[in-house]
């Protein structure tokens, strides 16, 4: 239930704010977003960075 304000938030557009260390225990707070998703999108600039570093490169 302590959540459910910042979910609304979200779903309308908001940002609500990240929490800092010392402030919560839950991962969940400390970075906003679906663990595999932000996963996924790491792994894509990756690829676009190795990528771009084999065109410099040939």
């Amino acid at each position: 239930m302590e959540d459910w304000g910042d979910e609304v938030a979200s779903e309308l557009g908001a940002t609500p704010g990240e929490q800092q260390f010392g402030q919560t225990e839950e991962a969940n707070e400390l970075v906003h977003g679906n663990p595999d998703k932000i996963r996924e999108s790491a792994k894509h600039l990756k690829d676009f960075h190795g990528a771009f570093d084999k065109v410099m490169r040939d």
